[in-house]
């Protein structure tokens, strides 16, 4: 919040002075033009004298304040401020010159060079050089997109908007592509398709994997694979982690599908990618609404803890950050949840998130062996959660010391971290544990120190952001490192072949023993997302040893990445004409991914059944507008009820042209004495009014109760809302901003 204060302060500032100057060379320009005799920029400079200290204070409390809070601007790209400073400057300081220059040339000139910006920006090599070397380039971009957005919907089919279709509205790269219905409504180069066989079952486990054993899971936050000695690093970081390597299976494409705790790890827990999992939250991805944040899980959603507790484990979680409050949604399934140690971690409160100090993973392995000294008998599912390789880094004596600098303190974090790590691996084995559990260790993230640009995480989707170590060690199988790409959500399916639990055919992962002994199966594909943070939208997929990242919106580009040849992801090599082919090939299953996360697993069952191209049966015919979102065709609602009573109501609703937000549902039943609120989302959350198709029937059932004191005739109103806005009506119904759509006759 300060940061958002100081830059609206310094952006108030900033154009207070463009004005001023600006102004002052509007005046120099016309008197060249004209052939009037120059003047001083600053004219009666003795007027002006009293305004210097108080210019030079200004200028001390923004110099000041620039270095209190240059930790966190060193993130912000202050190039275009640069930029304009420095136009400002120029133009301040021509003078003469200026007269020599022919008005017909004046106004050619940028012309010219805007046509040839719109020639080159056909290609996409220009647009991602321009993107990340030219000061103006996004806000220039930004301001030809919208002059050139024809059919005013947002997008553009000039310099890489990636409108397909310009003279219709409904087809644009933000547009809901309508699964199989023969058109290309988001210009992906396909038609959407939800259709996606289900997994068969895995191959039965070889016999010497012992029956029924337990399971750890260890998850270490903002771990980065190449910071572990497995991995390759040369520092001693890691010799716990590389001793439980050598001893199971190292995965050495071992990748998140999100660059954020909040994301990566329901993707752990649930199996399923950050778009698969159920939220309870109308904006998960965003924070725009009064919900929760972060986004909480829904009770919707089978944790591993609960298939595991199903046939009969028991399951604990120790872990240590404010995200894993039991209103968050982790604690689903688990008989012990302690989130105690959270308390060791606190936040600045000037700086918030993620800035964190403190530590745990001392108390963290304290719990976790006494855990396993309680429950030794028993068959247990332990997940722990390691949290101080978290910004900021901070030194301990515990541990050899690698430097002073952010890149040295990480790697004494992971040796600390690692210190304790192994302190509960050795009692796994001084307990007699160690060759009845099968372990699963790997980070929930990954960590940038300047690649690419990028500090930290939560943005970007490249190796340093989302590669993370991944180690699995199933007692009975032998050690191996495996080259294939494997992603997060294969966690679940593994654990669950490697207890044998009941297979689940809708799991999108694949569990990792055939890889772990030998067997040959179809080529693997990891895919990631980032819909957060900001007007961002990046997907990408890790396949035929690459690495696809789409940066979808704002910059319509792609990046392609040999991590054979450049696993340092250092050399874009989507431009080559040896990898067209490839691109094209994982641009496509890119896409095909992308289409089927964005409608959900259950499209068949709990929307294409409520929408339509014909109009269905209503039991009272409405037609009144709501704005450009719908039409209300009608209502379906019993004619009579009782006073306590859930009453089904059905609306129906026709889709407008474009819905430029998501609006909810609000439904009002009033009488004498009488006020219920039915407000609820569209078809329970499923299709959000932004995705309603356009000029199709859409169908939101719900129930309304009626209050046991309801007596007479109620009246049932319903509109749409956001906020505070609603959807102004126009029709034969409208009745102050809602329609009265029909009445109930309630009585005993």
């Amino acid at each position: 919040k300060g940061l958002i204060a100081a830059l609206v302060v310094a952006e108030g500032l900033g154009v207070l002075l463009a004005c001023g100057l600006g102004g002052l060379v509007v005046e120099r320009l016309v008197a060249l033009r004209l052939g009037l005799p120059a003047r001083p920029i600053v004219e009666g400079s003795a007027r002006f004298r009293p305004l210097v200290p108080a210019a030079l204070l200004l200028f001390a409390a923004a110099a000041a304040a620039l270095a209190l809070s240059w930790s966190t601007l060193r993130l912000v790209d202050l190039r275009p401020v640069v930029a304009v400073g420095l136009a400002l400057v120029v133009a301040l300081l021509a003078r003469a010159p200026l007269r020599r220059v022919p008005a017909a040339l004046g106004l050619v000139s940028p012309l010219g060079a805007l046509g040839l910006a719109l020639w080159l920006g056909r290609s996409e090599p220009p647009r991602k050089a321009a993107f990340a070397l030219g000061a103006l380039a996004t806000p220039i971009v930004s301001l030809v997109r919208a002059a050139t957005d024809l059919d005013h919907d947002g997008f553009s089919a000039l310099l890489g908007g990636g409108d397909c279709n310009d003279r219709d509205a409904a087809i644009h790269p933000g547009a809901p592509d309508w699964p199989d219905d023969g058109i290309d409504q988001d210009c992906s180069g396909a038609d959407a398709s939800v259709r996606l066989p289900a997994s068969p079952p895995p191959a039965p486990l070889p016999p010497s994997v012992p029956r029924g054993p337990n399971v750890l899971l260890v998850t270490i936050d903002t771990l980065r694979a190449d910071h572990v000695g497995a991995y390759g690093y040369a520092r001693p970081t890691s010799p716990a982690l590389d001793r439980l390597a050598a001893e199971g299976a190292l995965f050495e494409q071992g990748f998140a599908h999100a660059p954020s705790t909040r994301y990566s790890m329901p993707a752990i827990l649930v199996g399923r990618h950050p778009t698969e999992v159920r939220w309870g939250s109308r904006c998960p991805y965003t924070g725009g609404c009064w919900d929760p944040w972060p986004p909480p899980l829904s009770q919707e959603n089978v944790t591993l803890a609960e298939r595991l507790k199903a046939i009969g484990y028991r399951t604990a979680a120790l872990l240590n950050y404010r995200f894993f409050e039991p209103q968050g949604g982790y604690a689903q399934g688990f008989d012990l949840y302690d989130n105690e140690n959270s308390a060791l971690h606190r936040a600045d409160p000037q700086k918030g998130d993620p800035v964190s100090y403190g530590s745990s993973s001392r108390q963290q392995a304290d719990k976790a062996i006494a855990f396993l000294e309680t429950h030794a008998a028993e068959r247990f599912f332990l997940w722990v959660h390691f949290y101080d390789v978290h910004w900021v880094y901070e030194r301990h004596p515990e541990v050899p010391s690698f430097g002073e600098g952010d890149l040295d303190l990480y790697d004494g974090e992971i040796r600390y971290t690692d210190l304790h790590v192994g302190r509960v691996l050795d009692r796994l084995r001084e307990l007699g544990l160690f060759d009845r559990t099968v372990i699963a260790v790997t980070g929930d993230h990954g960590e940038g120190f300047g690649e690419h640009g990028v500090r930290f995480h939560g943005y970007h989707l490249y190796g340093p952001q989302t590669r993370v170590p991944y180690l699995v060690r199933i007692p009975g199988l032998p050690p191996v490192r495996v080259p294939e790409p494997v992603g997060h959500v294969d966690l679940v399916a593994t654990i669950l072949h490697a207890v044998g639990a009941p297979h689940d055919p809708t799991l999108p992962g694949r569990s990792l023993v055939p890889l772990m002994t030998g067997t040959r199966e179809p080529a693997r594909a990891v895919f990631q997302e980032v819909l957060y943070e900001g007007p961002v939208t990046r997907l990408a997929m890790v396949a035929e040893g690459h690495h696809l990242i789409w940066n979808q919106t704002p910059d319509a580009t792609f990046e392609l990445y040999d991590l054979a040849a450049d696993p340092g992801e250092t050399r874009d090599v989507a431009a080559a004409p040896a990898e067209a082919a490839r691109k094209e090939r994982l641009g496509r299953a890119l896409g095909a991914f992308w289409d089927r996360q964005s409608w959900g697993d259950d499209f068949q069952t709990r929307i294409a059944p409520r929408v339509s191209a014909s109009e269905p049966p209503v039991g009272v015919r409405l037609g009144d507008r709501l704005g450009e979102v719908a039409t209300l065709v009608g209502v379906t609602a019993p004619a009579r009820t009782r006073p306590g009573e859930l009453v089904p109501i059905e609306w129906v609703f026709r889709a407008g042209d474009r819905s430029r937000g998501d609006y909810r549902v609000f439904v009002h039943v009033e009488g004498p004495g009488v006020l219920v609120h039915g407000d609820h989302d569209p078809l329970d959350g499923r299709l959000a009014t932004s995705r309603w198709p356009a000029g199709r029937f859409v169908r939101d059932a719900h129930l309304v109760r009626i209050p046991a004191s309801a007596r007479g005739t109620l009246s049932v109103y319903v509109g749409l809302f956001r906020g505070d806005e609603r959807v102004p009506p126009s029709g034969p119904h409208a009745d102050q901003g809602r329609v009265l759509a029909t009445t109930l006759d309630v009585a005993p």
